[in-house]
């Protein structure tokens, strides 16, 4: 597996847009294809994984995110029965995980 962990993978596909080219990251596409380009690249995270980290911020974390933007560098944002993980970055794209509908989004 690549030496990110999965926040700093998650993260990176955000800021980065050559990397996201490089892995094949498109704007809209299967959770499993979204995991598979990452494992082809070195980055061998399950679903599971994913989707815990997604879920893994405090009530403080969450307090940071208003107004659609992350008051703070970054803030996973994760909304209870199944709605959108997101990863927010002021001013950059944004990563949705729908586990419901096992997609992976990410969009400006």
């Amino acid at each position: 597996m690549g030496s990110l962990t999965v926040r700093q993978f998650v993260s990176k596909i955000a800021e980065d847009a050559a990397f996201r080219k490089q892995l094949g990251i498109t704007e809209q596409m299967p959770l499993a294809e979204f995991r598979a380009k990452a494992a082809a690249a070195g980055y061998d995270y399950s679903e599971a994984e994913l989707l815990a980290e997604a879920r893994s911020l405090s009530d403080a974390d969450l307090d940071g995110v208003s107004g659609g933007v992350a008051s703070d560098a970054h803030a996973l944002r994760a909304v209870q029965d199944g709605a959108d993980g997101q990863l927010r970055q002021q001013g950059e794209p944004v990563i949705l995980i729908r586990p419901n509908s096992g997609e992976v989004l990410r969009r400006a």
